[in-house]
């Protein structure tokens, strides 16, 4: 019975869960998505602030309206009307407030009702002090432009509409509905929804423009890595000619490696010339292995790379497709070594963090492991000619001697 019992309170929890999150739901997509562990993960949660590009001219036009509003409570002060100088109280503060620290939204909860909070003070504000005649009237423009900025056409309409509802209802709910009070209490409406509009409409321009902002970015970004790419390929060319020594290649493509990736480590396996079975640690930067791997033990990304002769990316390696050479590690580019038409090693960089390694990386490591193969093979050839001298020469000194 506990059991059940508990098992019973689980599911009501579980239903309550789901229950909120559909209730909010509109919410979330808007906003407080940061509290998402997995979204938080995948980088799909941008900390940007949308207000920040507006924030000069929301500025202006507070302290415009601000200025506007005190113009207007000036006669209310002359009739020791203590209500409007109240609230000239709280709209000056809340200016110098927003001065000092501007009004953040970058999608989440918190942000939006602080974008909601700033649009009910100057509505409250207009309502408590004679609805379309208060001299606050102006500062709902701040508001709605704001809310505009932060979310665009549709949630600025929406504050618009609510705003202005909120003012014009009451104040005709209370007057004799004459037509002067409709015809004010509608144009002060569209003047509203206009605001919003515009609002709406320069987030979308800017917007637009940051996106061919961001489109010439990513081209410069691939020009630069096409750029350090084709340096390090020049680079790794130079070494062919000037070096055979197998050391020497290996330090300089690992080298290379720590100058184009951002990895925790990076470990060479050449395949054993003896035993077809077993490979060589030839180089390792940032870990711990012995000297020699059966293809057995190899991870499982690596035996993908030996079975497919292709480059295997894996972004989270606790998941799926893991562990690879450290087990630590969550994220991995896997690639084999190929020189003359047979592979000769693989090569692998591993990082901490999940989804680290991009679609430029992989690029980049395609380029270069290509002339870095070539070399360590030429290498490696060097070496077995010249113990094959080297034996020759034995064997000739040898038979001299027995002469």
């Amino acid at each position: 019975d506990e059991v059940q019992t508990g098992e019973g309170d689980v599911d009501a929890t579980a239903s309550r869960r789901r229950s909120w999150r559909r209730q909010t739901a509109r919410l979330t997509r808007a906003g407080g998505l940061r509290d998402e562990t997995d979204l938080v993960a995948a980088g799909l949660v941008d900390d940007v602030d949308l207000l920040a590009p507006f924030n000069p001219a929301i500025l202006a036009i507070r302290w415009g309206t601000t200025a506007v509003s005190i113009a207007l409570s000036v006669p209310f002060f002359i009739e020791a009307n203590w209500t409007v100088v109240a609230w000239c109280g709280v709209i000056m503060a809340l200016t110098i407030i927003r001065t000092a620290r501007p009004l953040e939204y970058n999608g989440d909860t918190r942000s939006l009702i602080e974008v909601l909070i700033e649009v009910a003070i100057p509505v409250l504000a207009v309502a408590s002090t004679g609805y379309w005649d208060s001299p606050f009237v102006f500062s709902l423009v701040t508001a709605i432009i704001v809310a505009g900025f932060a979310r665009g056409f549709g949630f600025g309409l929406r504050v618009a509409g609510a705003s202005a509802l909120a003012v014009a209802l009451p104040d005709l709910a209370g007057s004799d509905m004459s037509a002067e009070v409709v015809r004010n209490s509608a144009q002060w409406i569209v003047v509203m929804l206009m605001v919003a509009l515009v609002a709406g409409y320069a987030r979308r321009i800017s917007g637009e423009a940051d996106r061919q902002h961001s489109v010439a970015l990513d081209r410069l970004g691939r020009l630069a890595d096409a750029n350090a790419l084709l340096f390090s390929l020049h680079r790794v060319t130079q070494t062919l000619p000037a070096s055979f020594d197998l050391d020497e290649v290996l330090d300089t493509t690992v080298t290379r490696l720590r100058g184009l990736f951002d990895y925790d480590a990076a470990v060479i396996l050449l395949l054993d010339d003896t035993d077809s079975s077993m490979w060589a640690v030839a180089r390792r930067d940032g870990t711990r292995l012995p000297e020699r791997i059966p293809t057995a033990q190899l991870p499982p990304p690596l035996l993908e790379v030996v079975t497919t002769q292709a480059l295997v990316a894996q972004g989270n390696l606790l998941r799926e497709g893991g562990p690879g050479l450290v087990p630590s590690t969550s994220s991995g580019l896997y690639t084999p070594l190929r020189a003359r038409g047979a592979m000769i090693g693989v090569l692998s960089i591993e990082h901490a963090d999940a989804h680290h390694f991009s679609a430029r990386d992989v690029e980049l490591l395609n380029g270069f492991v290509e002339p870095a193969a070539l070399a360590i093979d030429n290498a490696r050839w060097f070496s077995r000619l010249r113990t094959v001298g080297a034996d020759e020469e034995r064997t000739r000194i040898a038979r001299d001697l027995h002469d």
